[in-house]
């Protein structure tokens, strides 16, 4: 499952970046702008909430049809 994560999303050194681009590959940009306010310099604490955020998002667009 990590593996596919990475795969769709990438991987770098903040996790916030990585899920911030899902988001922006399945939101709208509005979604995608407000992500990137909320955990722009993310704190350790707040990577550990992307991490975990990252691991449950599923992209709506993703399972429709």
């Amino acid at each position: 499952m990590i593996v596919l994560l990475l795969a769709c999303f990438g991987f770098s050194e903040d996790p916030c970046d990585d899920y911030c681009a899902g988001v922006c590959d399945c939101e709208s940009a509005d979604a995608c702008d407000d992500c990137y306010a909320v955990y722009e310099g993310a704190d350790a604490a707040l990577q550990d909430e992307c991490e975990a955020a990252l691991l449950d998002y599923v992209c709506e667009a993703d399972t429709a049809g």
